[in-house]
């Protein structure tokens, strides 16, 4: 357990703001022109459906501003913009957990990212 990330909290309030998911969505809009109109949450072992994008750019989720790092072994961690059947789309190999040591504002609304970059389809598989 002890290298478990530690929770961050902000006073008694959560940890993280609006303007900290505004921060990471700005920040990767600005780093990518992909405009992702699916997004894909690949569970464990799924990661291989990003490799089928074409145009692929692809961002390791510690260089990205206030995103959680994966530490369960088989998650890559990174977002992988790119295009299928001329679908722009965003995948997320490996995701972030509870039990990882994380809290639940830092783990619950980065699910939900994809809809602030503007995705119509967001699926967890």
């Amino acid at each position: 357990l002890s290298k478990l990330p530690t929770m961050h909290t902000k006073g008694s309030s959560c940890c993280c703001s609006f303007e900290d998911y505004k921060l990471t969505t700005e920040w990767l809009l600005n780093q990518t022109r992909h405009r992702p109109k699916v997004a894909v949450i690949c569970g464990s072992g799924l990661g291989l459906l990003a490799e089928g994008a074409t145009n692929k750019q692809t961002f390791r989720y510690q260089d990205i501003p206030n995103f959680p790092v994966s530490t369960v072994p088989g998650h890559e961690g990174c977002l992988v913009f790119g295009t299928i059947d001329e679908t722009p789309c965003v995948f997320m190999k490996g995701h972030f957990h509870l039990y990882e040591g994380y809290s639940l504002c830092q783990v619950g609304p980065l699910h939900l990212f994809p809809a602030c970059t503007g995705t119509e389809t967001s699926e967890r598989l």
